[in-house]
Order: structure tokens, then sequence, then C-alpha cells
């Protein structure tokens, strides 16, 4: 059977948007390269999570008690979030500190099929009674790293 030009379009159209829509192509996801850090060497680094599942959907960096930064891929609007501080030292029974996401700011030229300016701002609220270490340390490059024309941190 031919297809005309229109048709074929069509179809691969159809089949690059159910790819990149979010349908589930069912890869295992690892990490490779990876190595695991002593407790508390990394304790800007979160895991993402679903409120609801508590499935952790992606990472995340902490940029001070009220900001973390993520991928906007990782942040459909529909659902809601929490951060959680796995890499924080805590002792034998007591509970891995956590912080609510109260907001979402998306890159306003994301574009969620290239993939394009794919990063979030969350807005946090942050259960953790000591937080002082987060507003001790720069988290910024001290010299020039390549970015070139307007930005915003």
């Amino acid at each position: 059977m031919l297809f005309t030009n229109l048709e074929m379009f069509t179809s691969f159209s159809i089949a690059v948007i159910l790819c990149f829509n979010g349908v589930d192509s069912g890869r295992v996801k690892r990490v490779i390269g990876g190595s695991e850090v002593e407790c508390g060497s990394l304790p800007r680094v979160a895991s993402l999570r679903n409120s609801s599942s508590l499935q952790h959907l992606c990472g995340a960096t902490l940029l001070g008690a009220r900001h973390a930064l993520t991928a906007a891929h990782c942040v459909p609007p529909a659902s809601r979030y929490y951060l959680q501080l796995n890499n924080m030292c805590v002792g034998d029974g007591e509970v891995v500190p956590n912080a609510t996401v109260t907001d979402i700011v998306v890159h306003e030229g994301y574009n969620k099929y290239t993939r394009a300016h794919d990063i979030a701002l969350l807005k946090i609220k942050l259960n953790l009674e000591n937080s002082n270490w987060l507003d001790d340390e720069n988290i910024l490059p001290y010299s020039s790293f390549g970015v070139s024309g307007k930005f915003w941190i």
C-alpha cells in the first residue's frame, strides 16, 4: 500500500509526539559511572518525590532554605511534590528531613517536546530545625563558566 507524503508525515508525526509526550518506553533508567557518597557530603542534593505515591521522580539541588532547582520535565503542573534530603546524616530512628514544594516556576521558554530550557525553580518550605548551613556557602562558581547573553539566577 502506498502512502502519500501527507499520510506518511502524519503517521510519523503521531509516532514522534507519542514518544516525546511522556509515553513510558519501559526503559530502565540507571546511573552510569556513579559512586556512593559519604553521609552529609552533599547536603544540597535532594530527591524530588510525588506527594501522593512517594515515588522518586528526579534530583533537585537546594539553593537555599526557600528555593531548589530541578528539571522542568520533572514537575508537570497537575501533581504535588516534596523534597527528601536523603544525604543528611540522621541517627537511628530519626526521620530524614524533607521540604514541602509550595510553588513551581517553570522557565517561560520550556518546550516539553524539544526539552529546551528544561529548568524549574521550586519554592519550598524546609522542615528542618537548623538550616543556617544553607546560607553559609556560595553555590555559584567564583569565575566565568561560559555563559553569555542575558540570564538570571
